[in-house]
């Protein structure tokens, strides 16, 4: 007589990322057998391709408020360095912090300040350096005289050009919050309330650069909601329309 096989076993098995696993059920004897490890999803860039980082909100396009860098050992070489997770806003970066950023992964500097000024400031030649790393410095100079719709319409093209981790410094970081507020209020639609915030996270300080922020955001920002124009008051109609009684000039 032939023996019957022994009953299969039946479990339900969930396989945690260390491999362990454990048993909801088991009907028979022997140990658990782990079932294959899933490849786990390979980790997020740095930054999302495209629009900077953008997040979409109501009708505007708000990103993260900057914060400042956590690394101490990286934020020393920076005048007050700050970022939202797709830019960096800072003031003078020494040659250290602009090689640290590069092994980060930053491509592109925009550059508030001239190469000469940051040789007088840092003691280094900022394009020998970029050359060395493959980083694109882009130099446009801008004060609270020369922000203008011009400017910011080329200081778009050139945010908007890629989605690659962008440095845009000044001397403090205050220029570079008065820029970076002004684009997100002309070029993303953002409120003017939320475009001085925005300005003011990536390092805008009180006097004449916030002051002229707050002149280009307030006269540029879309509001969200538009005041509608008044409708004129439809005219009364006389009952009978008046006799002329003569030809009187205007005096």
């Amino acid at each position: 007589m032939s023996q019957k096989a022994p009953p299969r076993s039946v479990r339900s098995v969930r396989c945690l990322p260390s491999g362990l696993c454990t048993v909801v059920a088991v009907f028979a004897l022997g140990g658990c057998a782990s079932a294959p490890t899933e490849h786990e999803a390979p980790p997020k860039p740095f930054i999302e391709p495209a629009g900077m980082g953008l997040q979409a909100t109501g009708t505007s396009s708000i990103p993260p408020l900057a914060q400042p860098v956590s690394d101490a050992e990286l934020a020393r070489e920076f005048n007050n360095l700050h970022s939202n997770g797709a830019v960096y806003f800072s003031g003078w970066p020494t040659e250290a912090g602009l090689r640290a950023l590069a092994a980060r992964g930053v491509k592109r500097v925009i550059a508030l300040k001239t190469a000469d000024e940051t040789i007088a400031a840092r003691g280094y030649d900022p394009r020998k350096v970029a050359k060395e790393l493959g980083i694109t410095i882009i130099e446009m100079p801008v004060n609270a005289e020369t922000l203008s719709d011009a400017y910011i319409d080329k200081l778009t093209r050139e945010i908007d050009r890629d989605g690659g981790p962008t440095l845009i410094h000044c001397g403090s970081s205050s220029t570079a919050g008065m820029v970076w507020g002004s684009y997100l209020a002309k070029s993303k639609g953002v409120s003017a309330a939320d475009a001085m915030a925005q300005a003011r996270a990536a390092g805008l300080k009180d006097g004449p650069l916030a002051d002229a922020a707050q002149r280009y955001i307030t006269a540029t920002a879309k509001t969200e909601n538009p005041a509608k124009p008044a409708v004129p008051a439809k005219a009364a109609v006389p009952e009978k329309p008046a006799t002329n009684t003569g030809h009187v000039d205007d005096k």
